[in-house]
């Protein structure tokens, strides 16, 4: 009868399992480490892309801005013409034409369109997380605001337009008035006035009241809506700055 001899593995020291769990364990950490390292690349990397998209739309409102300054201000003087004219009641017969080219060139609605593209992409998709710089998400909410500040004012005015053309309709025939060309320079339509021409009335009072009317159109675009538009800009070129400096933009 053979007796067999059993053969015993050493047994392995704790230290090896201890090196064999820390490998795991650096080889585990190590791949999340790289997998969230690669998405906060690419969070950084959609967080640019929207701030660029940002510094075209600001860019583009700059532009819008100029532009309606620039004819809040004529629509302006001729507004404050208009009014003194219809001030002058003694003279409102002989300055019957002027009345009526001044009325269909100068009361009309003075509007800004802003770029919202890349607000709205922000807004709906929740990702103002990736804009990480407080000052540049703060100066972001501000310039929002003040977008929604001239919306508003824009209500404004143009309810005013419509209360002021109500007053109109008991002063001005339309059938003597014809729109002509537009001037894509000025941002103005040329008018043709009939010279036969008559005012509805030549009443003083009613011709005071449609002068007041402009006085209030006109505090509204020289006391408000262009001062809005001037610190609008002032804040597009603000965070404008802001988002070059932080992104490295040129």
């Amino acid at each position: 009868m053979e007796v067999h001899a059993h053969t015993h593995t050493a047994r392995k020291k704790w230290t090896h399992y201890f090196w064999e769990f820390l490998m795991l364990f650096l080889a585990v950490f190590c791949g999340f480490m790289a997998e969230n390292f690669r998405e906060h690349q690419i969070e950084k990397s959609r967080g640019k892309q929207y701030m660029i998209s940002m510094v075209e739309d600001l860019a583009t409102d700059t532009l819008n801005i100029n532009r309606a300054i620039a004819f809040a201000s004529q629509i302006s003087m001729g507004l404050d013409s208009l009014q003194e004219n219809m001030y002058n009641t003694d003279s409102a017969s002989a300055n019957t034409l002027t009345l009526y080219r001044q009325n269909a060139i100068y009361v009309r609605l003075v509007a800004i369109d802003f770029s919202d593209q890349t607000a709205i992409q922000l807004r709906n998709s929740g990702n103002m997380r990736l804009i990480r710089n407080l000052e540049i998400t703060n100066a972001i909410s501000w310039y929002w605001k003040g977008i929604s500040t001239i919306d508003n004012m824009g209500d404004n005015y143009e309810k005013r337009l419509n209360d002021l053309a109500a007053a109109g309709y008991n002063i001005f025939n339309r059938k003597y008035a014809r729109r002509g060309n537009w001037d894509s320079t000025s941002y103005f339509y040329s008018v043709i006035i009939d010279p036969a021409a008559r005012l509805m009335t030549y009443d003083k009072n009613t011709l005071i009241n449609y002068g007041n009317h402009l006085d209030r159109m006109i505090g509204l675009i020289n006391s408000f809506f262009i001062p809005r538009l001037n610190t609008q800009k002032e804040r597009g070129a603000k965070l404008i700055r802001l988002i070059k400096k932080e992104y490295h933009l040129k």
